[in-house]
């Protein structure tokens, strides 16, 4: 019979390599949560999606947007013009520092749709 010397520590960092490894594929994109300058101007129900077809980025809810120092939003693309026109009635004299927001909510997000509700998304 022969004798088997196993070395443990060798077993555990490639355990330890394979999870870091699998953990890095399955990450996905990172959802963002509805942000409270949009819920004003897009309602719940103009959020709702079948697929990310269904989802537009709707700049400067809050007025401004993220290239001028304020958040853009997200809804569904069927609702998207009567949005734009509740935005514009709203925030018609809004003055906005010329500055982009560093929010990662503003950097590099695209419309998604998660679990029934259009959301804004980066891959990560």
């Amino acid at each position: 019979m022969l004798a088997m010397k196993i070395n443990y520590s060798a077993l555990l960092a490639c355990l330890y390599l394979a999870l870091l490894s699998t953990a890095s594929c399955a990450s996905g994109p990172r959802v963002f949560p509805v942000l409270d300058v949009q819920k004003p101007v897009i309602h719940t129900e103009e959020l709702a999606c079948q697929s990310h077809a269904d989802c537009v980025i709707i700049n400067a809810v809050d007025g401004c947007g993220c290239s001028a120092g304020g958040f853009d939003g997200v809804a569904n693309k069927k609702y998207a013009a009567e949005i734009r026109e509740r935005i514009r009635s709203a925030y018609h004299d809004q003055h906005c520092p010329t500055v982009m927001n560093g929010d990662p909510a503003c950097i590099g997000v695209l419309p998604y749709c998660h679990e029934g509700q259009c959301r804004l998304a980066r891959e990560e």
